[in-house]
């Protein structure tokens, strides 16, 4: 993750649920800190609360935008953005 994001350097990285972005996504705060924007998109069957890899993107502000797609989230997570259902 490291070597391909300092090799690429992206200018976003859009990722979705599984623990496996969590290197990509610290690497991007690494290699690309004020240029790359981390967006992660929670899965639609987390209804209650936010994945951990949500959990540790959010408390940790890793992702400039985390989305999620239960309203009722945006309560509990203040900085997350309700963006409906995406398909």
């Amino acid at each position: 993750a490291m070597r391909s994001v300092a090799r690429e350097r992206p200018s976003l990285l859009l990722c979705n649920g599984p623990g496996t972005c969590l290197p990509v996504c610290v690497a991007m705060r690494l290699f690309t800190p004020f240029s790359g924007k981390v967006v992660f998109v929670e899965s639609i069957c987390r209804t209650t609360s936010l994945s951990l890899t949500g959990k540790i993107l959010y408390h940790l502000r890793l992702a400039d935008t985390l989305f999620v797609q239960w309203p009722g989230l945006c309560d509990l997570y203040p900085r997350t953005v309700h963006a409906g259902r995406v398909f």
